[in-house]
């Protein structure tokens, strides 16, 4: 049995020689001094503590590495992560099951959500950091609403930019000057105001075979309504409107004349109805018109943004619609034409107007309240603004090398080559826009109206011989140009429009399982349309499954991303959700919510098989 150690007890130590068999005392003058088990060891055994050390934090950190970038549970809190979220959250049914229905899963409670991006900053008030554009754009909506300033107004405005062009005879009577009209010349007149001239003909362009806009004359769009819808409508206006004018000699008789001069010219306007254009000159056309010298009237109305000779080519959409107008004009006294002209642009002020003439207005044709009108009439007139606006805004030095890296990814599950493509955005982004730097001269809404209009009708004639693609066109009687996802498989390029890259399609602040799901799904698409065209052959991929591949090689090299709040589904998961989304509100493209259903992948992430 063992002593009970005392104090002051000296404890044995093992020696250095390796003789374990003997202890000695603590040692005493000459002897080595005691050693740790650091120095006890051989070179291999340290060697081979240090590679375990060195493998235990390798397995630390692999393991945290999994934990963070494979097992995280963060949640995305940015703008466009809750937005995603709200937009999955108000249109999935989660009362149905993915395997067996997947559009009624997704799209079961699906409520239309409206863009309002366009609405936001159309709407909201101004600001003193806005741009000038855009106090430009909120001056004209802010105009247009306020109803009140409208009413004080009564009309007053308006009625003096028709006398500033003659006055209407409808309302002047025998004192109008009926020999000095000439509809040519007054076309010439009212461009400067801003005033719609397009009564006789409608001025487009043609693009010809050098890809140069020419101008392109077409038949005016006139409504088919009946003679008893005119005269009652029209003769409760103009009534109404001669009060406010002032007038002291009303005229209706001139009314039944001048509808029956529109109906005619609805008719003979059927004549322009294909699409085979005729390229003739100026002067050709001299031949039939030759009352005036149509370089001398062309050239006035382009107002030095572009020039007209005898030998500049024009299209015509309908020759015959040509002869059968001069034929209508020489057979109609002036007094009529102008009748009729100015109404044409009387009737475009009308939804603009006072209560009661709205009143009027809605009596007779379909008008959206106030507020609306004066929402879509904004986006028409500022349109490029706009665009420009939301371009600046989304736009960031990441969003092009994001679409980039998208984009190849795809093509590379398509492709597996070293071949990369090359992306392009396009679509105007409102620099060239004839209103960005408009300033208006006055606060009253007709001046405001014609000063816009006037504004536009330059950037018409500034696109005028030139190439398209140089030109940027607000037209307040034409819809914005869409542009269309391409793939062109000549070199390789993916051409994208600016309306999908600056959207809910795509965002460098969304995670990339929605940005893949999406645009990936996109130029997956384009790249095997292009290809399919090209070989004249159908291929067995489908965008969806090269984007989902796509997505993984990102993933592999990435790893995790936040999930959404409010939604417990997995990255894969969301992936199939956000990329049919989109097509819930759109009947004709339900077989892409089939096309998802029907992968092997969307199977084994929903757990289907």
């Amino acid at each position: 049995m063992l002593e009970q150690i005392q104090p002051g007890f000296q404890p044995f130590y093992i020696k250095n020689e390796r003789n374990y068999g003997e202890m000695t005392e603590s040692p005493g003058e000459g002897e080595k001094a005691p050693q740790d088990c650091w120095t006890l060891m051989t070179t291999a055994e340290k060697v081979l503590l240090f590679l375990l050390i060195l493998a235990l934090v390798g397995i630390v950190a692999l393991a945290s590495f999994i934990i963070v970038h494979f097992l995280s549970e963060e949640v995305c809190e940015s703008e466009e992560c809750i937005s995603a979220s709200f937009k999955l959250l108000n249109s999935i049914d989660l009362s149905e099951d993915p395997c067996n229905d997947f559009e009624k899963f997704l799209c079961g409670n699906y409520i239309p959500i409206s863009d309002e991006k366009k609405a936001n900053l159309v709407t909201a008030p101004l600001s003193d950091r806005d741009s000038g554009p855009i106090t430009t754009l909120k001056t004209f909506y802010q105009s247009c609403i306020n109803s009140s300033a409208i009413d004080e107004d009564n009309e007053n405005t308006l009625a003096t930019i028709i006398s500033n062009i003659g006055g209407w005879p409808i309302l002047m009577g025998h004192t109008w000057d009926e020999d000095s009209f000439n509809w040519q010349k007054f076309m010439v007149k009212v461009r400067p105001l801003g005033l719609k001239s397009d009564w006789l003909l409608h001025f487009d362009y043609h693009e010809d075979e050098s890809g140069i806009n020419q101008l392109l004359l077409r038949p005016p769009r006139i409504k088919a309504t009946s003679y008893q819808f005119k005269t009652d409508f029209y003769q409760e206006c103009i009534i109404n409107l001669a009060d406010r004018f002032e007038a002291n000699d009303l005229a209706l008789n001139q009314l039944k004349q001048m509808i029956e001069f529109e109906d005619r010219l609805l008719q003979i306007s059927y004549l322009g109805q294909d699409e085979n254009y005729t390229k003739v000159s100026v002067g050709r056309l001299n031949e039939i018109w030759p009352e005036n010298s149509l370089v001398e009237i062309l050239n006035d109305l382009a107002r030095g943004y572009s020039v007209f000779v005898n030998s500049t080519p024009i299209y015509l959409d309908s020759e015959n619609y040509l002869y059968e107008l001069h034929q209508l004009l020489v057979s109609t006294p002036k007094r009529t034409q102008a009748n009729y002209f100015i109404w044409s642009i009387i009737e475009t002020f009308l939804p603009f107007s006072s209560e009661e003439i709205r009143k009027i207005y809605g009596k007779y044709l379909k008008l959206e309240s106030r507020e609306d009108h004066c929402h879509s009439e904004t986006i028409k007139r500022f349109y490029s603004i706009i665009k420009s606006e939301e371009v600046s805004k989304y736009k960031h030095s990441q969003t092009v090398p994001l679409l980039n890296l998208i984009a190849n990814l795809v093509y590379e599950s398509f492709n597996e080559t070293d071949s990369e493509i090359s992306v392009i955005i396009e679509g105007p982004e409102g620099e060239n826009s004839g209103v960005t730097d408009l300033t208006f001269t006055s606060d009253k809404l007709p001046k405001m109206i014609t000063e816009v209009q006037f504004r536009i009708d330059n950037e018409f004639y500034k696109c005028l011989h030139k190439n398209p693609s140089f030109c940027v066109r607000e037209n307040y009687y034409e819809a914005p140009r869409e542009f269309e996802p391409m793939f062109d498989t000549s070199d390789n390029t993916f051409y994208v429009p600016y309306s999908l890259v600056y959207s809910d399609w795509f965002k460098k602040n969304q995670p990339n399982y929605i940005n893949f799901a999406r645009m990936g799904r996109i130029i997956g698409d384009q790249i095997l349309q292009a290809v399919e065209d090209e070989t004249n052959t159908t291929l067995s991929e489908s965008g969806i499954n090269l984007a989902y591949e796509g997505y993984i090689q990102w993933f592999q090299k990435n790893g995790m991303e936040p999930k959404l709040p409010a939604l417990n589904f997995t990255m894969k998961q969301l992936f199939w959700l956000y990329s049919s989304l989109g097509y819930c509100s759109e009947e004709e493209e339900s077989g892409k919510i089939e096309e998802a259903v029907d992968s092997l992948y969307f199977k084994e992430d929903f757990h289907c098989i």
